[in-house]
């Protein structure tokens, strides 16, 4: 594990690092305040952190625990008392393409998604039923699922093909009954 003082460090970084500054930041105020906590502050910049979490997986396999989390996502400087996580995934429906004046020759596998996505929809309402966890009482959706994105076929005129990827944010312990 890499050790780096909060207080003498350059933070070199890029993409998404405004949640990671924060935190840094946030731990130098902490110390320069001469705040004492009753245990200690660990920072875990992770790989992964918003694809499935393997990072912070990885670090809680290497022994690192806390008693609690900040987890610095936007939330509209609001306190999110609990947070699902996220679990990344594609789906593929399969399709045959074929020239759209002869569609009728091809099978759409975007017509085949909504099938698939229906039963998200309907995944998602049963895992909801079940969150009683008072901390998540604020969210309309504790779990949700969420297509991210949609990848179809190669041409207008034609009958797409389809790939579709979603990302099923919350897979809380709590939601995955039913």
């Amino acid at each position: 594990m890499l050790t780096i003082s909060p207080v003498e460090s350059r933070v070199l970084a890029h993409l998404d690092l405004d949640g990671l500054v924060s935190a840094l930041f946030t731990a130098k105020a902490i110390h320069d305040a001469g705040v004492r906590l009753d245990g200690q502050l660990l920072l875990q910049s992770v790989i992964g952190e918003e694809d499935g979490g393997v990072g912070t997986l990885a670090a809680i396999l290497r022994g690192y625990r806390g008693d609690g989390a900040v987890i610095m996502e936007p939330t509209g400087l609001s306190i999110c008392p609990a947070q699902a996580g996220a679990l990344n995934f594609r789906v593929l429906v399969r399709g045959q393409a074929a020239h759209g004046c002869v569609r009728e020759e091809g099978v759409n596998a975007l017509e085949r998604y909504y099938l698939v996505h229906e039963a998200l929809m309907a995944l998602e309402k049963r895992r909801n039923h079940y969150c009683r966890d008072p901390l998540f009482r604020d969210y309309r959706i504790p779990f949700p699922i969420s297509v991210g994105t949609i990848e179809g076929g190669s041409w207008a005129s034609s009958v797409p093909r389809f790939r579709e990827r979603w990302v099923l944010k919350g897979w809380g312990r709590r939601a995955s009954r039913g």
